[in-house]
């Protein structure tokens, strides 16, 4: 259920972890960071530290997770055809 919509907030642009957070709602923290390492082990998405303060941490999809969200899109036009 959530990594879909991971895979589909992170297909519009990269996004922070609190700005993910945010955007999908209702996730625990500990969900989000679960998947987000799941997602990251199997190359879907990719994380990026600025060296900032406090440091800035960026989640984006790979060229496989484009991949992904292009199936997750699909789906959700075939979910759409049979409401």
């Amino acid at each position: 259920k959530w990594t879909f919509h991971i895979v589909r907030c992170l297909d519009h642009e990269p996004m922070g972890f609190n700005q993910l957070k945010n955007t999908i709602g209702e996730i625990p923290a500990s969900t989000l960071s679960t998947r987000l390492k799941e997602l990251g082990e199997q190359n879907i998405v990719s994380r990026s530290v600025k060296d900032t303060t406090p440091p800035s941490t960026r989640y984006e999809l790979t060229e496989k997770g484009d991949a992904v969200a292009d199936i997750v899109a699909q789906l959700e036009e075939i979910e759409e055809q049979f409401d």
